[in-house]
């Protein structure tokens, strides 16, 4: 939906944001713990990225970025593919 130009801005945004998850192994570690405590807070089992994102926003956990609310895992989503080559 919104094209590769587009999360890839998102993505350097967030990572200015937020410095501590500026690398890949960190990202990727925040999108599988999610916010609700990684797969504890699910029943013993690894959540959905989808449900992650619902947990997000039913939580608060979004932020303003180039103009989209996003959630957390969202957000942290467009700032792995901004690593990408």
């Amino acid at each position: 939906m919104l094209g590769p130009e587009r999360v890839r801005e998102i993505g350097v945004q967030y990572r200015r944001l937020v410095p501590a998850e500026n690398d890949r192994i960190r990202l990727r570690a925040a999108i599988l713990a999610g916010g609700a405590g990684g797969a504890g807070g699910w029943g013993g089992r690894a959540p959905s990225l989808a449900a992650k994102v619902r947990s997000d926003f039913a939580a608060g956990r979004t932020l303003l970025l180039n103009g989209w609310v996003l959630s957390a895992t969202e957000a942290r989503q467009c700032a792995l593919f901004s690593l990408l080559a």
